[in-house]
């Protein structure tokens, strides 16, 4: 029993050794006919040989040409010779275009774009030196597309390389089956990263020998180190910065100058004139660690081949001996200044758009003096300008012109209003162009002036605008409107040009105002307006005197010495689109302004003050041989403005004259009107003069009258009215003489003519009793030995002296007989 189960242990152990034996024989043998061609992850390395030495030669080829062309493996770049690349003179390298000369699109609206971008589309390009937001050129070579090209270089090679490599080794009854390959390739700091997706199957008789997916390769390089710091970046500096100069000088330096519109963040910036100089570092501890060499060669056509050649170490393993990199940069034009003043760009209506303003007269616009100006991207020294389409009413020096100055004076544009185009040129030593064609408008002058005026106004007999100017300042007054003369530019050649004139007062107690000549006043070219009303005006007839009584509240009515008046002027261009607005502002015209209470104006001619609701002052009388009033010449009657009185309550030029001081005394009025003291006693007998006086109001110079204390003044004139009375008797009023003896009429108080047959004018006042003069005798009642006041007629209370009126005697009364006066007999 024990044998037995021991020989049949033996027995399964024998078959399972057989088995393990037979399989350990067939994976031998796989192992053996596998192992030929690989040992240890041979599949792999044979394919990292593969990929190493494709891309030595992928490098190699971009080295040599600067881009793959579409003819050549992975390539996709056309080669269009002085389009996408060059081939150098003695030479069958077709040498790439890392820069090109820009092309634009079909609708650029401008003649010259450049150095713009394809979506600028102003007419023309604005450019001016150090504008870099546009770049000078288009780069072609970047580190994406080096590394595109790299890829598709490889991505056509691989397979073939891998397919070979495996069939070469291995029995030709192994099939080998692979997928779609999915490849990478990143140029980085310190190497070359690819990784790939390659499912790569091989099989034999019918079983899987082996199987990869994946693979994922490095390749120590420091080719993008040499790219960074010779090729990529020292390319985006040149396209932007035209003045950046390629060359191995700079690329050996820490930094590089370069001029910029603005102060960039963390670049050291320094203002230069209108613009900054501004320090960038460069790669040039990569360029000088690398060891590289630059050689710059300039072709007949202008263009630029650039040669660069470092030890071929640096770029890959195993590569031999040095390697170059070349490249071409297409000539590109010099970059002119956009030349330009006060422009007007628009391009929704571009018949309406200039490039240089001209406004005769001013200081800043006030003539031609245009120099080109420009820069060349790549490096050419000599550039040289040129005018073309000159219209010969320019008078333009072909002297200057030939240096790049256009230059027209001040004087000479005056007589050339309008619009002129020209052609401006540069050109560089390689005859490669960049122009503008400038559009010169010419505009009428904007010069403004302002004057004060107060017509008929006179100090010291002179008129107001003969003592009174800008330079010398201006009088007025819170009472006395003045004419303001704004002169302005008559209406502008350009079209929409919008034109604004502000006036400006201010004085030495901070005060100030500001007011717009009212819309409704369009001035064209001079316009008087009246103040303070803001209105057309040509005299001070029919005017209001009273309307100036509440003057308005601003401080022109405040007094000073020191007020200034300012007016300014604008003028809006290029206002269809605000961003576009131009405003044209010539310098401010000032004056001083004294305030004063009043202005002490006398018009001899007219001497008389303004009286409310009185004619007075249009009595005009002549002027004697020295100019002064003639008041013995009857004056006539002359309609004036009541501002054009003579200014009675005003004094010393400026102070009004205080309240109840007299101004004016009406014309005297003669009649019996029994007002006087004398007259109350028989009215409508004596002959009196009636006056009426009128006083300063206090708070007004250039009116009198208005306090409330005139009144009418009686004045005996020592003689009886009459009731008969000549035309040009202005003494003779019969209308209120009707108690006066017909004849004692005109005559002096109590008057007594001598002689027979005379007559007395006795009564109250001396006119007569009851209508009735004295006709018998006259009786000294007061025993003065004087015949008149105070003496009765034709009666005797005591012994008193008489005449006796029908013989003219003198006599002595009788007591006895009253009415008797007793005359001594002849001896």
């Amino acid at each position: 029993m024990i044998v037995g189960l021991l020989i049949l242990f033996v027995a399964i152990f024998l078959i399972q050794l057989t088995s393990s034996i037979r399989k350990e024989q067939l994976t031998g043998q796989q192992e053996k006919v596998f192992g030929n061609l690989f040992q240890k992850e041979g599949l792999r390395i044979g394919v990292e040989d593969c990929f190493h030495d494709i891309l030595e030669e992928g490098i190699i080829l971009l080295g040599k040409q600067g881009r793959i062309w579409s003819d050549q493996p992975g390539g996709s770049l056309e080669f269009v010779e002085s389009v996408t690349g060059t081939t150098p003179l003695g030479s069958k390298d077709r040498i790439a275009y890392a820069i090109t000369n820009e092309i634009y699109p079909k609708d650029i609206q401008s003649e010259n774009p450049y150095p713009c971008d394809e979506f600028n589309k102003d007419q023309p390009c604005p450019y001016i030196f150090p504008d870099s937001q546009y770049g000078f050129g288009e780069i072609q070579l970047r580190k994406d597309v080096i590394e595109k090209d790299l890829l598709a270089y490889t991505q056509a090679k691989i397979k073939p390389c891998v397919e070979e490599l495996i069939g070469s080794k291995t029995n030709p009854n192994i099939k080998i089956t692979s997928d779609e390959l999915d490849l990478h390739l990143k140029l980085e700091n310190d190497g070359i990263n690819v990784q790939v997706k390659y499912p790569l199957t091989l099989k034999l008789g019918g079983e899987e020998l082996f199987h990869i997916a994946d693979f994922d390769f490095f390749y120590d390089s420091l080719f993008k180190s040499f790219l960074d710091a010779a090729v990529v970046f020292p390319l985006q500096w040149d396209q932007k910065f035209v003045d950046f100069e390629y060359t191995t000088d700079t690329l050996k330096t820490l930094t590089f100058t370069y001029a910029s519109r603005k102060s960039i963040n963390g670049e050291k910036c320094v203002t230069e004139k209108t613009y900054y100089n501004c320090q960038r570092k460069l790669f040039n501890e990569k360029f000088n660690s690398l060891d590289i060499s630059l050689e710059k060669k300039s072709m007949d056509n202008g263009d630029d081949l650039f040669i660069f050649t470092l030890p071929a170490s640096s770029i890959l393993e195993k590569m031999p001996k040095t390697y170059t990199f070349q490249f071409a940069r297409q000539n590109r034009p010099p970059a002119l200044d956009y030349v330009n003043r006060s422009q007007c760009l628009n391009n929704e209506d571009p018949t309406k758009n200039y490039d240089y303003l001209v406004i005769p007269d001013d200081k800043e616009l006030g003539n031609i003096d245009i120099q080109l100006h420009a820069k060349d991207a790549d490096e050419d020294e000599k550039i040289e300008y040129s005018f073309e389409n000159i219209n010969p009413a320019l008078p333009a020096d072909n002297n200057k012109l030939l240096k790049g100055y256009f230059v027209v004076s001040a004087e000479d544009v005056k007589s050339l209003l309008g619009s002129y185009t020209f052609k401006a040129i540069a050109t560089d030593t390689h005859k490669s162009k960049d122009f503008q064609n400038v559009r010169i408008l010419i505009d009428r002058p904007i010069e403004t002036s302002f004057s004060i005026d107060i017509p008929g106004y006179k100090f010291n007999g002179k008129e107001y605008n003969t003592q009174f100017n800008k330079k010398n300042g201006y009088f007025i007054s819170p009472e006395d409107p003045f004419f303001l003369t704004i002169t302005v530019p008559e209406e502008s050649k350009v079209h929409g040009v919008k034109q604004k004139v502000i006036l400006t007062y201010e004085n030495d107690k901070s005060e100030k105002v500001s007011w717009e000549i009212p819309k409704d006043i369009p001035i064209t070219k001079q316009e008087t307006l009246l103040f303070p009303a803001q209105t057309k005006a040509t005299d001070f007839n029919n005017q209001d005197i009273s309307a100036f009584n509440n003057y308005p509240s601003s401080p022109l009515k405040t007094i000073t010495e020191n007020g200034k008046l300012k007016i300014s002027f604008s003028a809006a261009y290029c206002q269809e689109k605000e961003e576009n607005k131009k405003i044209i502002t010539p310098p401010s015209q000032e004056a001083t302004i004294q305030v004063k209470e009043c202005i002490l104006h006398y018009n001899p001619e007219h001497p008389n003050p303004y009286i409310p609701n009185k004619e007075f002052h249009n009595l005009k009388y002549k002027l004697d041989k020295s100019g002064k009033t003639d008041f013995n010449q009857e004056p006539v009657d002359e309609k004036i403005s009541p501002f054009l009185a003579h200014h009675k309550c005003c004094k010393d030029w400026k102070i009004i004259k205080e309240k109840n001081i007299p101004c004016y005394e009406e014309p005297p009025k003669f009649g019996c009107f029994g007002k006087s003291e004398e007259g109350k006693k028989s009215p409508g007998e004596l002959l009196e003069k009636k006056t009426y006086t009128y006083f300063c109001p206090g708070d007004r110079g250039n009116i009198c009258g208005g306090t409330g204390h005139e009144n009418d003044v009686y004045e005996s004139q020592k003689r009886c009215g009459k009731t008969k009375c000549e035309t040009d008797d202005k003494e003779c009023d019969a209308t209120t003489c009707i108690n006066v003896a017909p004849k004692c009429e005109g005559k002096p108080q109590w008057h007594l003519p001598p002689g027979p047959k005379s007559f007395f004018c006795h009564g109250k006042i001396g006119c007569g009793e009851k209508k009735q003069a004295c006709e018998s005798f006259v009786v000294d009642e007061n025993d003065d030995n004087i015949f008149g006041e105070g003496d009765s007629c034709g009666a005797c209370s005591s012994t008193h002296k008489c005449i006796d009126l029908t013989t003219g005697q003198n006599g002595v009364c009788e007591i006895t007989i009253k009415e008797r006066c007793k005359v001594p007999a002849k001896p």
